[in-house]
């Protein structure tokens, strides 16, 4: 079988809690060649830890240089769309982690890109296919009208709980130019999806499209 060869864009909490350790068992199935992160100290502890020797400090070198089958886009939401697209116009696949967009601009142009192409897109909606969500849709179908729902969920700081089962790597070297690209990315992006409103508002669209 051949393997399909994955470049990963951010290593972060996401990529080494979830996503480098199930790609690592499973390498029958899949090669992990290329690496891609704005903090050089991270990439290289990364690239050390997986062996990947191609590591990149942006995504348009990684798929200039590395020879990918499939990218995963971990990276921050600000640059999904901007990353999958990429990657679509370079007839690569794509599994983005949610959300896959900010704006419906974003997503007509992720659409777009892919149609144009024959790769295909994922979004890491990943109770999709969790036991737990399958068995409840089952049971769903078989109480007939709904006329109330109430769901309860225990939301919090990411840290809160990966902290006590799980070792992230996080260095102190990311780029002030970087953090401020992001900032001012976020800025523009909250204002065109929800037009002009208080930070706090922001902030909660922002948490809800990582809970969709």
């Amino acid at each position: 079988m051949t393997k399909i060869k994955v470049g990963i864009i951010g290593i972060g909490e996401v990529a080494q809690i979830i996503h480098l350790p199930i790609l690592e068992s499973l390498p029958e199935l899949y090669e992990m060649v290329a690496f891609c992160d704005i903090s050089p100290k991270l990439l290289a502890k990364m690239g050390e830890k997986y062996r990947v020797q191609q590591l990149y400090l942006n995504a348009t070198d990684m798929f200039e240089q590395s020879e990918l089958d499939a990218v995963f886009v971990l990276n921050n939401m600000e640059y999904h769309t901007e990353c999958t697209v990429a990657a679509l116009n370079r007839n690569i696949h794509v599994f983005v982690e949610k959300p896959m967009y900010v704006t419906q601009a974003e997503v007509k142009e992720i659409i777009d890109a892919r149609d144009a192409t024959n790769v295909h897109v994922m979004v890491g909606y990943m109770r999709r296919f969790a036991p737990a969500y399958l068995r409840a849709l089952e049971e769903v179908k078989s109480l007939g009208p709904i006329i109330y729902a109430r769901v309860r969920d225990i939301i919090g700081p990411n840290g809160f709980f990966t902290g006590q089962s799980s070792n992230v790597h996080r260095f102190n070297d990311i780029p002030i130019e970087a953090v401020h690209d992001r900032k001012e990315r976020n800025t523009r992006l909250m204002k065109e999806a929800v037009g002009e409103a208080p930070d706090d508002i922001y902030g909660a669209y922002g948490l809800l499209l990582g809970l969709k």
